[in-house]
């Protein structure tokens, strides 16, 4: 992971594309969790989740993108991206918490720091 934000830091060599630079590096492992999931335009962290996850998975990288039950239709996978549907409990008010908590135990182990897109990320991330 440090070399890879090394290479990003260094910039690209003159003359190469970013992108093939990118899609030549060993693949890179991106879980999205905090939003509702994708398909669903609600806002704009989900459609931040489909443009850039489907982007990154057409680049060859896996991207997992954790989406909420009643949110996600029945899809293992959309635009390249593979689709976790996990529940949590609709409340206003643990809504969000429970279903980050849940992504982010699933996730800890298969992923080094996943991009966690709301307010939880200092409590899981330790950032």
């Amino acid at each position: 992971m440090i070399r890879i934000y090394q290479d990003l830091a260094n910039g690209p060599a003159r003359g190469q594309d970013p992108q093939a630079i990118l899609a030549s590096k060993p693949h890179v492992r991106v879980a999205f969790i905090g939003g509702r999931g994708v398909i669903s335009k609600y806002s704009g962290v989900e459609a931040y989740y489909e443009e850039a996850g489907s982007q990154l998975a057409s680049m060859g990288q896996q991207v997992t993108v954790y989406c909420r039950n009643y949110f996600t239709p029945l899809l293992r996978e959309h635009h390249g991206m593979r689709l976790v549907r996990l529940p949590t409990q609709r409340t206003k008010h643990l809504e969000t918490v429970v279903h980050t908590l849940l992504s982010s135990v699933h996730v800890r182990e298969q992923y080094l720091c996943p991009k966690i897109a709301n307010e939880m990320k200092p409590c899981i991330c330790g950032s």
